[in-house]
């Protein structure tokens, strides 16, 4: 019975798939005693990274957002950073996705945010934020984002995939049904009873039990079996943990990646603020970029100020910005 319920569980799970690392493949070959290579799979089309800005309703106090989006049907998480916030510094995404609506959970410490957005025609993602939790409990404001650097793969790609999963699936089961070694727990499955008991038959009159004992030989069947049948169900186990340290692993990497991406961009980007001291938006390895994470067009280069044309309109001293009148019109 307990052989049965797992090999349910992974056929819903291959069915279901549309990616063709999913544990019950891998599962299925680590207990056939064969394995494959793991293949890249898409995500949806919300991953990436995200960069705008935060507006309160109560204080108008702004400041930039970074986000890391990993989007996969209608389940939205990765990691969320807010600049110039006395609420929250960064925090974890629990989110959904339903046609244009995104709703957000963002949890730092003992604060909650939650985020309700649509997604606009141009892409970006705007709407309201309220603080449910927390020392700033009852704020609320505005947020804009703007995705910056999309991880995704295209839509047809992953129709692709599916289909080519799917198929590959069937194609996988037929190669490896006739290759289960014996006294797996695939074969146990794949066999009858008669048959199985027909094997064990061999094996004890192969050792020296005779059919003229019926008796004799059916404990023998019984004994062997029993005995193959716990060894089977351990190595089902190990299998198991085995994939279970391989997922953490993997979770691992990924978190070590997205907390590299995140710091990689917090350190390229340096906030611009105008003469009172108001955000203006940010610097970008020389290129500008206002609140909202849209490029400007206007760039440093040598200290020199260009527009969106290439031509010169300024200079830069320290973490001061001038125009070409010597004017102070920004600073870092």
């Amino acid at each position: 019975m307990k052989f049965k319920l797992i090999i349910a569980v992974a056929s819903l799970a291959l069915l279901n798939s549309c990616t063709a690392i999913d544990p019950a493949v891998r599962l299925t070959y680590a207990i056939s005693g064969l394995s494959q290579d793991d293949d890249e799979t898409g995500t949806g089309e919300l991953s990436g990274t995200w960069n705008g800005n935060w507006t309160s309703n109560s204080t108008n106090k702004e400041g930039l957002i970074n986000a890391n989006f990993s989007h996969t049907e209608s389940i939205l998480s990765g990691t969320f950073s807010l600049e110039n916030s006395p609420c929250m510094d960064s925090g974890n995404i629990y989110g959904t996705v339903s046609d244009n609506k995104v709703n957000m959970l963002i949890r730092s410490g003992n604060n909650t945010f939650k985020i309700d957005t649509f997604r606009n025609p141009d892409s970006s993602i705007s709407g309201i934020y309220n603080i449910t939790k927390g020392e700033c409990k009852g704020s609320s404001g505005k947020v804009l984002l703007t995705q910056t650097n999309q991880t995704y793969k295209v839509k047809e790609h992953v129709s692709k995939a599916k289909e080519r999963t799917s198929s590959s699936i069937s194609s996988i089961w037929d190669k490896l049904k006739p290759k289960f070694r014996e006294e797996s727990p695939l074969w146990y499955m794949t066999l009858s009873n008669e048959e199985i008991n027909s094997h064990f038959k061999k094996t004890c009159i192969e050792s020296g039990h005779s059919e003229s004992r019926a008796s004799d030989l059916n404990n023998c069947i019984k004994a062997a079996r029993k005995l193959s049948s716990k060894n089977a169900n351990n190595r089902l186990y190990q299998a198991g943990q085995q994939m279970q340290q391989m997922d953490r692993q993997r979770i691992n990497k990924h978190n070590i990646a997205v907390d590299k991406m995140k710091q990689d961009s917090q350190r390229a980007r340096t906030n611009v603020y105008d003469t009172n001291g108001r955000l203006k938006g940010y610097d970008s390895y020389g290129k500008w970029y206002n609140k909202q994470g849209q490029a400007t067009g206007e760039y440093v280069k040598n200290d020199k100020i260009y527009d969106a044309d290439n031509k010169y309109i300024g200079f830069k001293r320290g973490n001061q910005f001038f125009n070409i009148n010597g004017e102070i019109v920004a600073r870092e």
